[in-house]
Formats: C-alpha cells, structure tokens, sequence
C-alpha cells in the first residue's frame, strides 16, 4: 500500500484530469510548469485564460489544444 502523502497525490492528479477548469496553480501541477512560465504563456497569448475576480482560471481545453498541435 502507498504512503498517505502518495495516495494524496494521485487523487489530486486524477481530480485535475476531470476538472473544465482550472486554477493557475492546477496548471502548474498538471504541465510541470512554474508559475511563471504559465503566465509568460497566458501573455504570449498561447494559453487563454479568464479572471474572476482576483482569480486566474484555464479551460481544461485549453492546455489539451497545446498537445494536439
């Protein structure tokens, strides 16, 4: 049997797969990216995101689109 922290993890990841949107954050743990390159991609214009409010948010198809090129 896996450590909790493990299990923990995996779940996550498999919520992240199920998930329409998602947080800068989830992006970050999804890609293996840092904050950082997810915003530089967001301004390039390569990622289109949306605020509400003070919060970032990412389409799940969006980061599928970067794959299928």
């Amino acid at each position: 049997m896996a450590p909790v922290s493990h299990q923990r993890l995996e779940f996550q990841e498999d919520q992240l797969g199920s998930k329409d949107f998602l947080s800068i954050e989830e992006t970050c743990k999804l890609l293996g990216a840092s904050r950082m390159t997810i915003y530089r991609q967001i301004k390039s214009g390569t990622i289109k995101a949306a605020k509400l409010g003070r919060r970032t948010i990412i389409r799940r198809t969006e980061i599928d689109k970067l794959f299928q090129a």
